[in-house]
């Protein structure tokens, strides 16, 4: 990835998607609401440093054709596979550089959105002097600059794991072998500690627990890159700054709002009036160990008191499944519904208020973007004899609560996906790409989202074209259970007959678009 680490990157593979708080379609939004007009989406110009294969930026370039875009990275092989997926998919907006973060100069241009996603921690105090300098000469005026970083004080629990797994990974030879005895390794401390109930062996478990579910080239980019530093906020803000940035916001805002902590801590915390040192003693507190900041040019103005009218020119989107045994009663003010948050029995919002069920009841059933406009209108549909200003006043301080605690997603761009359409239905072409090209079951949607896909989905989305007609997709889908890629079981026995493996998937085949639907994967 970069020229001063560790280079683990030649020998595994890097699974290549979107990282959600780095992308444009998010930042703008975050800036709008702080009284910053980022640039368009449609025709930006971005420089991601550090790009690895290219998985941040290529799905952008495909939705934006007329958008400018650079990734720069030291790993040929990164560099090779992101150019051999860019003329896959036939792009021509997007270049990718291979060479090092310090050569990046003027002649590169200026951008609207510069990314620096999982480098800064980890390469020499040159390349991050050199990256800060970057952020600073080649951002346009109302340019944003994301960085994300390992912070202090709560890296050192996580460092204590990594230099106990670095120690460990000294004895063996191949990335591969190295990863697999770091997981042993992580499995034998949690074992070892599991009795003790001393404050330490509490941190160590709980951090082996976070590491644990992480793939291959995360481990290796975690636990064997050669560099691994981490800071304090106050110190990278103090760096920023002196290169003539300032903080914008925190990309995880529900982090930052002090409302969200305890009493005490929102109390004495709410008495500070700088915003630095106010984050700076809630890291302190909670131990905080990673952040991803937005920083912009020190010149512009910023406004953080976040008014409830600028929410009515944003749109929200919602995961959204309500515990209904009856329809809602909308103006029953004792009845108490529950709606689960992404689909989570432990992520849930209970509420006898009518507007914010209503709200909430609206969300649930959509699988896009709803316009603030809109969702009143819906809302009022249901809530007749209510006052449509009433209905307003309730939803711009619901929604506002609802971003402020990162329950609702909030963009001031609008993406439309697809509607029903299950007979000859389209799935984006990128993640068809990342699935026939890339062979990986983590795609990324139009909303540049992760998303896994089942066995059954990897192989359906590529035959979801708009041209191939129900009938052809399930033909198609029928030889992969002729050789073997998929299988079903019934009884006990594996299903080889072609009628009722055809009735299976019919079935399977409906369940799936309706997902895919639900995922913004269809276009």
């Amino acid at each position: 990835m970069k020229k001063d680490s560790l280079s683990t990157d030649n020998q595994i593979s890097y699974l290549s998607y979107s990282n959600y708080y780095s992308n444009p379609f998010y930042l703008r939004s975050l800036s709008k609401l702080c009284g910053i007009e980022a640039a368009p989406l449609e025709s930006a110009k971005i420089l991601e440093l550090g790009c690895a294969s290219g998985g941040n930026i290529l799905p952008y370039a495909m939705k934006f054709p007329q958008a400018q875009i650079i990734g720069v990275d030291f790993s040929a092989v990164h560099i090779r596979s992101a150019n051999d997926f860019k003329e896959q998919a036939g792009l021509s907006n997007i270049e990718f550089v291979h060479g090092d973060i310090v050569d990046v100069d003027f002649s590169f241009g200026q951008f609207d959105y510069i990314i620096v996603h999982d480098v800064y921690s980890w390469v020499s105090e040159i390349t991050r002097t050199k990256i800060l300098n970057i952020c600073k000469e080649n951002l346009s005026s109302n340019g944003l600059v994301y960085i994300n970083y390992n912070t202090l004080p709560g890296w050192n629990s996580l460092a204590t794991i990594r230099e106990m797994a670095l120690y460990h990974a000294n004895n063996f030879e191949s990335t591969s072998e190295k990863i697999a005895q770091i997981r042993l390794l992580l499995d034998f401390v949690k074992e070892a500690v599991q009795e003790s109930n001393s404050a330490y062996s509490r941190l160590i478990i709980e951090t082996v627990e976070m590491l644990k579910g992480k793939p291959d080239f995360s481990i290796a980019h975690d636990f064997l890159e050669s560099n691994g530093q981490a800071f304090y906020f106050s110190r990278f803000i103090q760096d920023a700054g002196g290169n003539g940035l300032q903080y914008l916001v925190d990309a995880e805002v529900s982090k930052m709002y002090i409302n969200n902590y305890s009493k005490v801590i929102s109390d004495r915390l709410g008495e500070i009036d700088n915003v630095v040192r106010m984050e700076q003693y809630l890291d302190f507190i909670v131990n905080r160990a990673y952040r991803q900041t937005i920083l912009c040019h020190d010149s512009l103005p910023i406004n953080r008191n976040l008014e409830l009218n600028a929410i009515v020119d944003f749109y929200f989107k919602m995961d959204l499944v309500a515990d209904l045994d009856k329809g809602i009663s909308y103006d029953n003010p004792d009845e108490e519904i529950k709606f689960y948050i992404n689909n989570s029995r432990e992520d849930v919002i209970s509420t006898k208020n009518p507007i914010l069920k209503t709200i909430l009841e609206t969300l649930s059933e959509q699988t896009q973007y709803l316009s603030f406009d809109d969702l009143i209108t819906r809302a009022k549909e249901k809530l007749v004899q209510w006052d449509t200003q009433e209905i307003e006043s309730q939803a711009k301080i619901s929604l506002m609560d609802l971003f402020l605690k990162g329950k609702i997603e909030i963009r001031s761009d609008l993406i439309v996906t697809n509607s029903n359409e299950i007979d000859s239905p389209k799935a984006w072409e990128y993640a068809v790409q990342q699935c026939i090209y890339l062979k990986q079951n983590i795609v990324t949607n139009i909303f540049f989202e992760t998303v896994q896909l089942t066995l059954f989905e990897f192989y359906l989305i590529r035959y979801l074209d708009g041209e191939n007609t129900r009938e052809d997709i399930l033909k198609s889908m029928l030889k992969h259970f002729k050789n073997g890629d998929l299988e079903t079981n019934y009884g006990g026995k594996k299903v080889t007959s072609e009628e009722k493996l055809l009735g299976i998937i019919s079935l399977a085949y409906i369940d799936a678009i309706e997902k895919l639907e639900r995922q913004a994967l269809l276009v």
